[in-house]
């Protein structure tokens, strides 16, 4: 069966868009920014485009590496970044110089990712915040999709919950990317975790809901390929290859779906 525009009624922002993070089109209704440099700021950069307030669609009309010369910026709400129509060898995010934080932050909703490629670098305490690509509450509908990532020292993605009180995140996906070589310390894929109060287990990693992943390849990370603990999630035909610690993890009350997935 072919794929549809739509998903449950609603259209979606791509035909092959899957899970529950398929159905965002918001950005429909606004306007189109274009990025016409690698520069960190400025007219024409990612980040004025990133941070430009409103529904929109981001159009790279430059292809290379982008290097955030200053902490990388958080994305706006209703943002389509069409990295799949970068010309020449796509658009590639890194940091210039030595940084510990997350180079690609989503803490609001209806936003979707495509076509990019993220790389750490050995920066900082492994395990400390060093993030290629995260998802924090309260989003509500966001889409990773045909994307990279690789060379972080904490997560390549992290769909995690370690604050904001009763805030919840839900309709996350992450779909057709690589996610790959986690660096040695804390070498890792993929989290997805909620709140984290083990004095109630019955209510431990909740507060996060209806998060697909699917079909992505996890490349020599030691573990997380990924880590689920959530209220709902489903983990869906993704591809592991030369793991080392664990494939995968959860932990106390998690619902869970893990579907043909294979592990090498």
């Amino acid at each position: 069966m072919p794929d549809s525009w739509y998903a449950n009624g609603v259209l979606k922002h791509s035909r092959k868009a899957k899970g529950f993070g398929a159905a965002i089109n918001s950005f429909l209704d606004g306007t189109i920014v274009f990025v016409d440099n690698l520069n960190d700021s400025g007219a024409g950069s990612l980040r004025t485009a990133m941070t430009t307030v409103g529904a929109k669609m981001i159009i790279p009309r430059v292809g290379g590496t982008l290097r955030w010369t200053a902490v990388p910026p958080d994305f706006t709400a209703d943002t389509y970044l069409a990295g799949q129509v970068a010309p020449g060898g796509g658009l590639q995010l890194t940091p210039d110089t030595l940084y510990s934080g997350t180079l690609f932050n989503v803490p609001v909703s209806n936003v979707v990712v495509r076509g990019v490629r993220i790389r750490h670098n050995p920066a900082g305490t492994p395990g400390t915040g060093q993030t290629n690509f995260a998802v924090r509450v309260p989003a509500n509908g966001v889409s990773f999709m045909d994307c990279s990532v690789a060379f972080s020292l904490d997560e390549n993605v992290s769909i995690a919950k370690a604050s904001g009180g009763a805030q919840t995140m839900l309709n996350v996906t992450v779909q057709d990317c690589l996610i790959a070589e986690g660096l040695s310390g804390h070498s890792t894929g993929a989290t997805i975790t909620g709140t984290s109060d083990e004095s109630v287990p019955t209510r431990f990693y909740q507060d996060i809901t209806n998060i697909s992943i699917y079909r992505n390849l996890f490349v020599r990370n030691h573990q997380r390929n990924p880590l689920l603990c959530s209220g709902g999630v489903e983990s869906i035909n993704n591809f592991v290859h030369d793991w080392a610690n664990q494939v995968g993890r959860t932990r106390f009350a998690s619902t869970i779906d893990i579907i043909s997935n294979y592990c090498q």
